[in-house]
């Protein structure tokens, strides 16, 4: 009997396995399953679009459909699965808009992963209704315009836009998007590396109370860098090569005993460096060419054992 249910067992793993990589495009008469909690169908060749039909799944919490070759719009009845929890998208050929009502319909979510799409189109304000949110992964996308409400988010660890056409509001030189991030007081992690953002770092970065990863490099960022940047007790790494930055390197730096790595080349920064910079003992890497920086070296340098 046991060396039955051990044949049946195997075959049915088969069997799994068989359907699990040959789906081609994802079946309908799996929306049946309306008790399933967890759809786990990523890097399996998909091809095709998510069904209107996924929206029956009203007990999912858990969607991975990264890795496979999906395409066309997200349907607007994956946007109102109130138990969802992680939406991993990832990696796919998805593109248009996301509804405006994205954040109405997800009030349990804690996770989305988009990047590597061709989404366009501006990041719907809405966002802010999903107060749980903890991880948005956007990079490598066309998203345009970023939202303010994104600072509405106070559980917020990690929000990462590299690669998109974020820009900054033209009608004011800074970037204000910055100062409303700074409510997200659980913020670890902030890239915006790759985007046209065309404006001023603001003196209310030095409010970002948890970062500890900023980037945003190659983002056209004018003016000098606050020295409200020394606030940043929690920092360890702080990208700003090929911008467009001015003026001297701020003193306030060397308050940051925490940075292991500083990218400030490929600017216009002139003058001499502070002396507190080299006395820093995490520092590992600090790269500063490509700038107008002038003066000697200090004879401190040596202290720098990383």
């Amino acid at each position: 009997m046991n060396v039955l249910m051990s044949k049946t067992k195997e075959k049915l793993e088969e069997m799994l396995q068989y359907l699990y990589t040959n789906l081609g495009t994802i079946p309908k008469n799996l929306f049946n399953c309306t008790s399933s909690w967890d759809l786990a169908m990523n890097a399996n060749d998909l091809t095709g679009t998510i069904p209107s039909e996924i929206g029956e799944l009203r007990n999912l919490e858990y969607l991975y459909l990264q890795y496979n070759s999906l395409t066309g719009t997200i349907p607007s009845t994956l946007f109102n699965m109130t138990a969802l929890r992680i939406i991993v998208l990832h990696s796919n050929r998805f593109s248009g808009r996301l509804p405006s009502e994205f954040g109405h319909g997800l009030p349990n979510l804690e996770e989305i992963y988009l990047w590597n799409n061709q989404f366009s189109g501006q990041f719907p304000s809405s966002i802010s209704n999903c107060s749980k949110l903890t991880i948005v992964e956007l990079s490598t996308n066309s998203f345009g315009p970023i939202p303010n409400s994104l600072g509405n988010l106070m559980h917020l660890e990690r929000l990462n836009r590299e690669d998109n056409l974020f820009t900054g509001e033209s009608s004011v030189p800074e970037l204000c998007f910055l100062s409303a991030l700074t409510s997200c007081k659980a913020l670890t992690r902030l890239v915006l590396a790759g985007n046209p953002l065309n404006g001023t770092l603001p003196t209310s970065i030095g409010n970002f109370s948890a970062i500890r990863y900023f980037n945003a490099e190659s983002c056209n960022i004018k003016g000098n860098i606050p020295r409200e940047l020394g606030q940043l007790s929690n920092l360890t790494t702080f990208i700003l090569q090929n911008n467009e930055l001015i003026g001297s390197v701020p003193v306030t730096i060397g308050r940051l005993q925490k940075l292991q790595v500083l990218y400030l080349h490929g600017n216009k920064l002139n003058g001499s460096l502070p002396n507190d910079i080299f006395q820093m003992s995490s520092l590992g890497e600090l790269i500063l060419s490509r700038n107008n920086l002038s003066g000697a070296l200090p004879a401190c340098l040596g202290i720098l054992v990383h």
